[in-house]
């Protein structure tokens, strides 16, 4: 009797992502790399292979995500300092960001939510807008009328912006809902939201020593935890 990969992917994927921490960890580059540019199309396989119906706004995070990831592998590691490269794979990123922000307002009753937690709202809005303000602090002031430094300079407001979004609605999905499916799409939220926090950490203190080898592994760390618990959070929604 055979038994079908699918029973066995979460277990599959777990290693994976152990893989891909523990590479990391032993400076292993290539095949660090090599692991981390296949997870999201194993994360999309697994999807429309699981699934009957397909949510468009998680699918179309997955693939964003999944072509910025490509994009970093093929093209942008090979050209850094090319402005319309970094442009274009920062643009997947935040597109992928707005469509998880679609999927967590599509799950979210906006009514219940400013009847029953104002006052969380208040709270995250404010916390929100504090973080906003500490990561546009680190971003270099726009001083250049080169076009492409102008869409960067934006680009990197809205990527801050759109992180700090998606993080507040996962928050309050958790909160509207308090399942543990809604407590798994929050730890995939936070945790790859909080290991953007950590990259930009790591950019802005890349000679430090220590801390930024402590810094980056945190980084891969989180990416990893989240990209298990995505993978989660679609095992549990209803075929």
């Amino acid at each position: 009797m055979t038994i079908p990969i699918y029973k066995n992917y979460k277990y599959f994927f777990a290693v994976l992502c152990i893989s891909l921490i523990i590479t990391k960890l032993l400076n292993y580059e290539l095949i660090h790399n090599n692991l981390r540019v296949i997870l999201f199309p194993l994360l999309i396989l697994y999807y429309l292979k699981k699934k009957r119906r397909v949510n468009k706004s998680l699918f179309f995070f997955l693939v964003s995500f999944c072509l910025a990831e490509l994009f970093i592998y093929f093209i942008y590691t090979a050209n850094p300092e090319d402005g319309i490269v970094y442009i274009t794979c920062n643009a997947f990123f935040v597109l992928g960001y707005i469509f998880l922000i679609a999927l967590l307002l599509s799950n979210l009753d906006l009514k219940q939510l400013l009847s029953h937690f104002y006052i969380h709202i208040l709270i995250i809005s404010a916390m929100g807008a504090y973080l906003f303000k500490e990561l546009n602090s680190t971003i270099t002031p726009f001083i250049s009328k080169d076009i492409l430094d102008t869409f960067e300079y934006l680009l990197n407001i809205i990527y801050n912006l759109v992180i700090l979004i998606a993080l507040g609605l996962a928050l309050l999905n958790y909160f509207s809902y308090h399942s543990k499916i809604a407590l798994k799409l929050l730890i995939a939220c936070s945790t790859l939201i909080f290991s953007e926090f950590f990259q930009i950490f790591y950019y802005n203190n890349e000679n430090s020593g220590f801390f930024s080898a402590l810094t980056d592994n945190a980084y891969i760390a989180l990416l990893a935890i989240s990209y298990f618990y995505f993978l989660w959070y679609i095992n549990s929604l209803k075929a």
